[in-house]
């Protein structure tokens, strides 16, 4: 059974779709400290043959062969299955119709990683957090 532990449903009447488990609107669960390798190499996905990835994992392969003006010809194959070919299996079925859930998994996942990611700077470090970053205007370019 596949498993995508970062990652929530949204269902209505007309499909359903992935989202990242913070976006459901839930309270946040209460932050616990994991030793970071531990976060990071955990499998947090498996598909429904039980290839599995971890954080690690969907941020690279995300990040380095399928992201902004780069794409790789030569995704790997079980990041491809993801985030192509619906390997998770889950459907959405609405009377006669079954489709694929609509959005990306991985992505959503990535969105989910990032809040993570977020909110453990927020909390360790809030010297770092967006609100405490003073913002550093432009130098004029020297001529």
């Amino acid at each position: 059974m596949s498993e995508l532990n970062l990652v929530a449903m949204l269902l209505s009447t007309s499909g359903a779709r992935y989202l990242p488990a913070v976006a459901m609107g839930a309270p946040p669960l209460p932050i616990r400290q994991v030793r970071f390798p531990d976060w990071w190499n955990a499998p947090v996905l498996k598909d429904k043959q039980g290839r599995k990835l971890s954080r690690r994992e969907l941020v690279r392969h995300v990040t380095d062969t399928d992201g902004g003006a780069h794409v790789d010809p030569d995704l790997d194959q079980a990041y491809m299955d993801i985030s192509r070919n619906n390997s998770l299996g889950w459907t959405f079925g609405n009377r006669d119709v079954m489709q694929a859930l609509s959005g990306r998994p991985e992505l959503a996942a990535m969105r989910q990683i990032a809040h993570e990611v977020l909110c453990t700077i927020n909390r360790f470090v809030p010297e770092f957090s967006s609100d405490a970053v003073p913002v550093i205007p432009p130098q004029p370019k020297a001529t």
